[in-house]
């Protein structure tokens, strides 16, 4: 991430969203309308009733002190102590509570916890390592994923399907698992620019550098539409999303909440809250309302998506804290893990206030709920002009302490009022070299002032006045910074808090090889495995990896992160993650038998040795050099007219040696035969001649080729002339108009339309008689071709 002076700055949301799945600490999710809530200071869990606003249940779960988170599934908590790094499991029904386990050693202050249905992934967000565990037993399941070097809880969400999102800092990878597998993708924000939330089941990417947000397939990754966002450079920005509709909520540091359509093409919704003086949280949604956890006053804003108008803005703690917000059906319950401040906000403002355990009891027993503690009525806001905070009461004097005596100078003064004392919050109190850390400073004592002005020292000759500074500090060590407060009435007071301060760790990633059995893998930093079987290297270096077979053996292929890698040659894996390897070795393998495929022929088959007979069986095994002979077979009336693939010719055989995989292909020709027609006419172009039923007519001579086996139909054409009748192959046709033949050979066929020497008697007149002749050639000229005179 850039310096605030270029970007967005992001803090952490502590605020909590119940969707339909387990959440990890910073989103606690509920499906029966009560809620497990943690309290550090006593190490417990309680179950607190939603539609009561009572405790149903205490379980002591860690030391007093610990950093203590709860992640529910159903009516069952899992306890995730962040400062011993384990996780316990308390039951739904009998609120039995199972022995620490630690799916990830040394997790520490990293550790977090996601529920979903029957599944449970614990993650380290400071070494990005993640790990699937048994939601019964607590046993992981299968071998950790390397994420992100480290990983922020605002680039985290689990889906209703159970699936884990996680938005890679380093890298700017969208990475998901599934069903224990590792998806990614690029999400387009660049390494260090993005936020991660879930809205209505679907991931949703926010990248603060473009201002954009975008909404990704839950079943494939692919992204939809972005939808431009109305950021300014220097905003702190708190993201969530709507458990049921394609809706994000932005909650900006300077007192806005935009509400953004990820259907449309932005946020057409903008509610102003506050000065932009405090500190605000994520929103949380519960029937057509919006809550927004102001952390500087203790209150939380009111807003009725329906009017975009501020409803009402309740107080449900008397100091600053980072409380929890969190919503089940319609109920919206509030946690402040570091006391006993509990309760429940109905939908109008207000407020019913629980303690979760007796603040006397160092056990946490007795919580107290109901008449003890009657609703606060929610403070409507002037518009436009928001409120200003009421003056708290003046303690009450406690019973049982007497009244000073009178007289001057009185020898046992009583102390400061408990509105003058002071206390530091900060965003983290073991920050890394060049981590900029918020501090602020406020009142603990319930109904106290809060300061008007401060001094800070942060031990490292750097000092500053503004009331909330972000500071960070250059060099590793331990620092005391101290603050200096002056209340209202003039009063100060003045606090000290320890910072410890450590240099980033290097993460170097590691080569993990599983040791393989019948040979050996060997790589760089001294890896020869089995035997040595890891090593971890500088971030981003190539390392590449051989294998030696024992004993005759031979690789049979590479697995993990090298699989797909050809076995016998080298696999190069860059370490700019953690990475696993294996290789599996084997007795040699007989060669493969060299393979014959036929290609399925049309008008015909090819028959061969191995049961090939092709269209059916079109390909066989052989043995290494084995002599082979293929038979085209043609259809009727089809001969070969050549082959292909690794046979050549036109023969009806093809002789292939086996020496390799062969390939063979046949084509067949269709068989024609000749049919000649020649016409004698009377005269040329007299329009005699023969008409084929293909078509064809001949006047003279004509050789016509034609499909063996058809049959054509020859129709002589008289044009008025006598026809003397067929000849050749139809001489036993005679004079009928037409002859049929079947093309089984080459056929020659005449007719004559020649002899026209006939005589007829002409009625020339009543009683007479005329003798004409038909027509003939005129003595001295002969007919084109003929040796006879043609008339004229």
């Amino acid at each position: 991430m850039a310096s605030a002076a270029t970007t967005l700055a992001v803090v952490a949301a502590l605020v909590l969203l119940g969707v339909h799945n387990g959440y990890p600490a910073q989103r606690p999710n509920l499906l029966f309308g009560a809620a497990w809530l943690s309290s550090t200071q006593v190490g417990q869990l309680t179950l607190l009733d939603g539609s009561s606003a009572e405790v149903v249940a205490r379980v002591r779960t860690a030391p007093a002190g610990d950093k203590l988170d709860a992640v529910q599934e159903g009516a069952t908590a899992y306890a995730v102590n962040r400062t011993a790094g384990t996780v316990r499991r308390v039951d739904g029904a009998t609120h039995d509570v199972t022995a620490p386990a630690t799916p990830l050693p040394d997790a520490g202050d990293g550790l977090r916890a996601f529920a979903g249905h029957g599944s449970l992934y614990v993650l380290d967000t400071r070494r990005g390592v993640l790990t699937g565990a048994d939601p019964v037993t607590l046993a992981t399941r299968g071998r950790s994923v390397p994420l992100a070097a480290q990983i922020s809880t605002d680039a985290t969400g689990l889906d209703d399907a159970g699936r884990l999102w996680v938005l890679d800092a380093a890298s700017g990878d969208l990475v998901w698992l599934r069903d224990g597998k590792r998806h990614s993708r690029p999400s387009g924000t660049g390494p260090g620019g993005g936020l991660l939330t879930i809205a209505a089941g679907t991931p949703v990417v926010v990248d603060v550098k473009h201002r954009t947000a975008t909404a990704f397939d839950p079943d494939t990754g692919t992204p939809r539409h972005p939808v431009a966002l109305d950021l300014r450079p220097d905003d702190t920005v708190q993201i969530s999303g709507s458990p049921h509709d394609p809706r994000l909520y932005i909650v900006a540091d300077r007192g806005v909440l935009d509400v953004c359509d990820l259907d449309a093409d932005g946020c057409g919704t903008a509610v102003a809250l506050g000065s932009g003086s405090s500190r605000l949280g994520a929103a949380v949604e519960a029937s057509d309302r919006v809550f927004v956890p102001d952390f500087t006053t203790g209150q939380v804003w009111i807003v009725d998506l329906r009017t975009s108008r501020v409803l009402a803005q309740p107080r449900v703690l008397d100091r600053a804290a980072q409380f929890q917000l969190l919503t089940r059906d319609g109920i919206v319950f509030f946690n402040d893990p570091d006391s006993a401040a509990a309760g429940v906000i109905e939908l109008d403002g207000t407020v019913r206030k629980v303690d979760k355990y007796d603040k006397g009891s160092e056990r946490g027993d007795n919580g107290t709920a109901g008449p003890q503690s009657p609703p606060d009525h929610p403070k409507k806001p002037d518009q436009p002009k928001q409120p200003e905070q009421p003056k708290q009461p003046d303690q009450p004097k406690q019973p049982g302490q007497p009244d000073p005596p009178p007289g001057q100078g009185d020898p046992n003064p009583q102390p400061p009022p408990p509105g003058n004392s002071v206390d530091i919050s900060v965003s983290n109190g073991t920050p890394f070299v060049g981590d900029p850390v918020s501090l602020e400073a406020f009142n603990p004592k319930d109904g106290g002032p809060q300061p008007v002005a401060t001094h800070w020292d942060f031990d490292d000759a750097q000092t500053s006045e503004q009331l909330k500074p972000r500071h960070q500090w250059d060099t590793a060590r331990e620092y005391h910074v101290r603050v200096v407060a002056t209340f209202p009435d003039g009063a100060t007071a003045s606090a000290i808090r320890t910072v410890t301060v450590s240099d980033r760790p290097v993460t170097r990633p590691v080569l993990t090889v599983v040791p393989p059995s019948g040979g050996h893998i060997t790589g760089p930093n001294g890896i020869n495995c089995p035997g040595k079987c890891s090593a971890d290297f500088d971030p981003g270096v190539p390392a590449p990896l051989s294998t030696t077979a024992d004993n005759g053996n031979v690789q049979t292929g590479w697995g993990n992160d090298c699989g797909g890698t050809a076995p016998g040659t080298t696999c190069t894996v860059t370490m700019t993650t953690n990475h696993t390897v294996s290789a599996t070795f084997g007795p040699p393998q007989p060669p493969p038998r060299p393979k014959l495929t036929v290609a399925a022929p049309a008008n015909g088959h090819v028959t061969g040795p191995n049961g090939i007979d092709c269209p059916g069986a079109c390909s066989a095994t052989f043995n290494q050099d084995e002599a082979v002979t293929l038979t085209a077979i043609p259809d009727n009336n089809f001969v070969v007219a050549s082959w292909g693939g690794n046979c050549g010719g036109a023969g009806t055989t093809c002789d292939l040696t086996m020496s390799g995989n062969r390939t063979a292909s046949v084509r067949f020709k269709r068989v024609t035969k000749t049919l000649t027609l020649d016409n004698q006419p009377f005269e040329l172009n007299d329009g005699t001649g023969i008409r084929t039923s293909t078509g064809q007519f001949c006047h003279t001579h004509c050789v016509f080729t034609l499909n063996a086996g058809v049959s054509v139909t020859l129709t002589e054409v008289d044009n008025g002339l006598n026809f003397s009748g067929w000849g050749g192959d139809c001489a036993g046709s005679g004079t009928n108009t037409s002859c049929t033949l079947t093309m089984d050979t080459n056929h020659s066929v005449s007719t004559d339309f020649s002899n026209q020497g006939f005589a007829r008697a002409a009625a020339v007149g009543p009683g007479t008689a005329e003798v004409r002749r038909s027509r003939r050639p005129r003595a001295g000229r002969l007919r084109p071709g003929r040796g006879r005179p043609m008339l004229t």
